[in-house]
């Protein structure tokens, strides 16, 4: 079931970012930041050797961070 979710919001991740960076900014920074993020918490879920919690909320942070950015450049656009 928890799987479920993750693919869920990392699909509705994905065509968010893809969305504002096709239409708007055509920036990368906030896919290659989502990528990582994603990379993260997919490990958290196959390496069973290192700390899942830490993995999994450093992903969570960088998708967080990928959100923030993909926002800011949004926003530059309605200023100019």
């Amino acid at each position: 079931m928890e799987n479920v979710v993750l693919a869920t919001s990392a699909i509705l991740a994905v065509s968010s970012l893809f969305q504002s960076y096709i239409k708007y900014h055509r920036k990368a920074l906030p896919i290659v930041i989502l990528s990582l993020g994603s990379c993260l918490i997919v490990m958290s879920r196959l390496l069973v050797e290192f700390d899942e919690s830490v993995m999994a909320s450093s992903g969570a942070a960088l998708v967080a961070a990928a959100h923030f950015s993909n926002f800011r450049y949004c926003k530059k656009l309605d200023r100019a």
